[in-house]
């Protein structure tokens, strides 16, 4: 089970107080050791805000986009696409 999935279980947000609660708890998270935020390779597309962080214990890569205007914002596991 991936540390994304056990702090919000849902890929979307529904608003930003959602979104605001998952960057909380990633910073404790990162803290502690869990989670890296990574930089984000050249080449690959960016969106306003996203953010790519490295799970420590499974080595899985999470890509993190903030909720804007219409659009509610998700995680995804990079390897899984889910």
């Amino acid at each position: 089970m991936s540390i994304f999935r056990d702090m919000h279980a849902q890929r979307s947000f529904q608003g930003d107080h959602d979104f605001r609660e998952l960057k909380r708890m990633l910073a404790e998270a990162e803290s502690r050791g869990f989670v890296e935020r990574v930089e984000i390779p050249v080449g690959r597309p960016l969106r306003w805000g996203e953010e790519w962080f490295l799970e420590i214990e499974t080595g899985e890569m999470f890509k993190l986009t903030p909720p804007e205007e219409k659009v509610r914002g998700e995680w995804v596991n990079l390897e899984t696409g889910v």
